[in-house]
């Protein structure tokens, strides 16, 4: 068993080392930041975050399963906390590579107006944006910028984890080349979806 990341989501799975396929353990729109199993395997506990969620203790008794949730850690907080889920976009960059990315808007969105963006750009190059708690510590905090009134806009350009061998290899000996421009053209697509404004960029 192994954690790993596909499209932005962690999660837990099986690898059989005999016939070289791999099985999810658990799926979701989450991260799952560590577990323990007993074992045989069978069974797991599982810390889990989501976007808005910080890590819970699950309890999984079988591979596919529903995890059951053990911990409700801060939830008079959270129930205080007006934290919204960022929206999962797909465009399509200047090449045609399929770019995926979250846009993070402001709590009380209002579609008629127009929100100043910031484009948050992960590290590595072969890091990736996950489905993790936007209000944890980091070197950008979040849920406060969204807070503020800011509109936030996290892709996952190419050479980042979790798409492949060939995406994640795709800014070899282009590094701030084809990256950028997939960066660009996601500022482009928020901006088309009528939730940045032009003037207000960052």
């Amino acid at each position: 068993n192994m954690l790993y990341v596909k499209e932005g989501r962690a999660n837990l799975g099986s690898f059989d080392v005999a016939s070289g396929k791999m099985a999810d353990v658990t799926k979701g729109n989450q991260a799952v930041v560590s577990y323990r199993s007993v074992p045989d395997a069978s069974k797991f506990v599982l810390l889990i975050s989501t976007p808005t969620r910080v890590g819970d203790l699950y309890w999984l008794d079988k591979a596919g399963a529903q995890p059951k949730q053990l911990t409700h850690i801060n939830d008079e907080l959270f129930s205080k906390l007006n934290l919204t889920e960022p929206e999962e976009v797909w465009y399509t960059s200047f090449d045609g590579k399929k770019i995926h990315t979250w846009v993070q808007k402001p709590p009380d969105f209002d579609p008629n107006k127009k929100y100043p963006l910031i484009l948050n750009i992960h590290g590595g190059p072969a890091g990736v944006f996950q489905q993790s708690f936007i209000g944890g510590r980091g070197v950008y905090p979040l849920a406060t910028f969204a807070a503020r009134g800011y509109a936030i806009l996290r892709a996952n350009p190419r050479g980042s984890s979790g798409y492949g061998t060939e995406f994640r290899r795709a800014n070899m000996k282009d590094w701030g080349g084809g990256d950028y421009r997939d960066l660009m053209t996601g500022v482009d697509r928020v901006i088309e979806m009528g939730v940045a404004d032009p003037e207000r960029l960052g």
